[in-house]
């Protein structure tokens, strides 16, 4: 006993304070992680804080924002388009006021969309503190010297509006330069922009910053486990987060308690049982607190560092430039990519496989960066890379021309298939395009969305005048939208086609025209791609359709080809909608030419190529459209039976001043003939070339030595004229 005693004193003592250090522990890993959230939280709120000031002072301080707001030179609906509309879509604010002298609100929007003045009313209370802070401010000659040095009047603050939580922001409406429009001071124009907390911001809480739960209350009503963070608006609270905070302690304890159980079942081997369980559970919670860690920071996916990872990386970069001389070994370039074609993998072979596809494209990102170089995932098929240390232009290029190599090589999945994508790069330099990790962001966004309006699978970095196309580029999608809810502007014009000797009408292509209502008649090349892009392909090739239908009974009795844009082969209703609509006008299938590009056929989208086999059953002819200048192969012939192949004009421009033309020409006759399928030229401009094709044995002609396109009563006049000439011929033959 006297022995027995003091070991067994000595290990209930042991136990006991060993007990204490695991639940503190836990305790502390809980605490915190708590704490760590809490700082995600505000420094989000922060930033929004500081993000919703920034995007305002873009149109605030703007001469024709003076012009256009003031009571003079009122002008609704530029202040919707450049203002309201613009607020909404790209920096996605709720709300928009704006306010006149009196702060009497001329203009709403909300969510959008413009409403009723009068709908201010309803949150002028909730705002009137701020507006007011704004019209003390200052006079207009203080603001003038507040721009000199970068700060705008405004007020930015949380609050509750209309009884949600969110980020106001009240600024004055001031000419950009000292020779611009000069409101009276203390009377300019408002803009009150909101954004709500409990929308797309507390989403990201809960996916980006895994806050499980995260939601807001006006009252601290926490539920059971549920942590509570007070939302200030100056002394006193707007509302409340709650969230369900991580709980890594207890996971801790969950696993060490069985095994610390243990220890206690003999005296004898008591001691050195517990060596090993304190070991054992030292080396749990290392692993646990790093792999959580790692979890904080990294892809589920690909393992790969995520965007809060890139964020961090990429202010240390921005941070070195500050700090060192320009352009030396600090300089970086950050890319953003985006994948090509992977939805199209994901809706015929399956999420399994573009999982697969997303591990494998950043493992191959991987083997191409340097070491200290970062690869990220954003999400979906989004990647950024950091390349640092970079000495030119070159650098930065050849890693751009090595990933799009890298993207073209086919993927192969687990179950036997094989998918080929492509990559689009933007991309930003720094110090060269700013100093700014957000500004940097954006600016390889911008570079981004111009490789994809180029046509996607390349490259584009970042230049001076890029801001202005993305403005463009939005009022283009904005009216070319209202123009199709409208069918205002929007007119279809008829190209005719004519037999080998020139001289025949043998068919017509419908052709989408846009006489915009300020820029005038927009060439097509100027807004399809804008079309495709934001996905009104679709509503475009169904006008056309709806509109050729209606006029094909005062049009010649010939084939009347419309064109299928590569987005309607990943609609599930293709059959459907073009059977509806022919059948809605009494039109007979038989009329309708369908022209697809080789593009569309490439994407092995089984149930949309079984809708073309269907619409071709039906009647329908098929048209493969600019043969010859993508993956032209027989065997698409052969497994879509198309009716007609139309010869790229890049080839017969250059008859007669190109063998390889002329033979390429040749060659596409010769194998529509053997397949039995009608070949049409495309852009036959002179006699020459008309004279080669008719005697090479094509079938039919599109250019201009016939007609460009041209209205549906000028056609008339057309068609008219031609068959006169004709009657006078024969009249003096005979």
């Amino acid at each position: 006993m006297k022995i027995a005693a003091p070991i067994m004193v000595v290990t209930a003592m042991v136990l006991g304070f060993t007990a204490y250090g695991i639940v503190r522990a836990a305790r502390e890993s809980n605490d915190a992680s708590i704490a760590r959230q809490i700082r995600v939280a505000n420094h989000n709120l922060a930033h929004v804080l500081t993000e919703m000031a920034h995007e305002l002072e873009v149109v605030a301080v703007w001469d024709d924002a003076v012009t256009r707001t003031s009571a003079e030179g009122l002008d609704i609906a530029w202040i919707d388009e450049n203002l309201g509309v613009w607020l909404h879509q790209m920096f996605g604010h709720d709300r928009l006021y704006v306010l006149n002298a009196v702060n009497q609100a001329v203009y709403v929007m909300e969510d959008g969309v413009q409403t009723d003045p009068q709908r201010y009313a309803a949150v002028r209370a909730d705002l009137a503190g701020l507006v007011a802070e704004v019209r003390l401010f200052g006079s207009l000659a203080d603001h003038k010297e507040r721009k000199s040095t970068g700060r705008a009047v405004h007020a930015t603050r949380l609050t509750r509006v209309g009884g949600r939580p969110a980020v106001a922001s009240i600024m004055r409406v001031v000419p950009y330069g000292d020779d611009g429009p000069s409101p009276v001071a203390g009377e300019e124009s408002l803009l009150v922009a909101v954004r709500f907390l409990d929308g797309s911001f507390l989403e990201d809480l809960r996916t980006r910053d895994l806050m499980d739960g995260a939601r807001f209350s006006v009252v601290p009503d926490a539920r059971e486990g549920e942590r509570v963070l007070s939302l200030m608006d100056a002394e006193k609270p707007i509302g409340y987060l709650l969230w369900r905070p991580e709980a890594p302690g207890a996971q801790i304890l969950h696993r060490i308690l069985p095994l610390y159980a243990l220890t206690a079942v003999g005296v004898v081997g008591i001691m050195l049982l517990l060596v090993r369980v304190l070991w054992k559970a030292s080396g749990e919670l290392r692993a646990s607190e790093a792999h959580a860690q790692h979890l904080a920071l990294h892809d589920v996916l690909t393992g790969q560092p995520n965007r809060a990872l890139l964020a961090e990386r990429l202010e240390q970069a921005v941070a070195r430039v500050r700090r060192s001389a320009p352009r030396d070994e600090t300089r970086f370039a950050l890319l953003l990519l985006d994948l090509d074609r992977f939805k199209q993998v994901n809706d015929t072979l399956g999420h399994q496989a573009g999982d697969e596809l997303i591990r494998e494209f950043a493992a191959r990102l991987s083997a191409l960066v340097r070491r200290g170089d970062l690869v990220a995932r954003l999400g979906g098929d989004e990647f950024a890379i950091i390349q640092i240390g970079i000495r030119d232009l070159d650098d930065v290029e050849g890693l751009c021309r090595r990933i799009l190599e890298c993207a073209h090589q086919p993927f192969a999945f687990s179950r036997g298939m094989r998918a080929n994508v492509g990559v689009t790069i933007g991309v930003a330099l720094a110090p060269d395009t700013g100093i700014d990790g957000s500004d940097l962001m954006r600016k390889a966004d911008i570079a981004l969305y111009r490789a994809k309006a180029e046509g996607r699978d390349r490259y584009c970095i970042f230049a001076e005048g890029m801001d202005a196309s993305v403005l463009e580029r939005g009022r283009i999608e904005a009216e070319l939208r209202a123009a199709l809810d409208t069918g205002e502007g929007l007119l279809v014009h008829y190209q005719p086609l004519m037999s080998r000797d020139g001289r025949t009408l043998t068919g017509l292509e419908a052709l989408i025209r846009w006489d915009h209502p300020v820029l005038g008649m927009l060439p097509p090349s100027r807004f399809l791609p804008v079309a495709e892009e934001c996905g009104l392909s679709v509503r475009l090739d169904q006008w056309v359709l709806d509109q050729t239908c209606r006029a094909l009974p005062t049009l010649p009795d010939v084939p009347v080809a419309v064109n299928l844009s590569p987005a309607q082969f990943f609609t599930d209703d293709l059959y459907e909608r073009l059977m509806g609509t022919v059948t809605l006008h009494g039109v007979s299938p038989r009329r309708i030419e369908l022209e697809i590009t080789e593009r569309a056929l490439l994407d092995e989208n089984a149930a949309c190529h079984g809708a073309l086999m269907r619409l071709r059953a039906a009647g329908f002819r098929i048209a493969l459209d600019d043969f010859g200048t993508g993956y032209s192969s027989l065997s698409y012939l052969r497994r879509f039976q198309v009716d007609k192949i139309k010869i790229d004009q890049s080839f017969v421009r250059h008859l007669g001043s190109s063998d390889n033309s002329s033979s390429i020409v040749q060659a596409i006759i010769t194998m529509g003939q053997s397949m039995g399928v009608q070949v049409t030229a495309e852009g036959v401009e002179t006699s020459e070339q008309l004279e080669f094709l008719a005697r090479s044995g094509c079938n039919q002609m599109q250019g201009f030595l016939f007609a460009g396109a041209v209205p549906c009563s000028d056609l008339s006049s057309m068609q008219r004229a031609e068959e006169a000439r004709d009657h006078l011929l024969e009249t003096r033959a005979s």
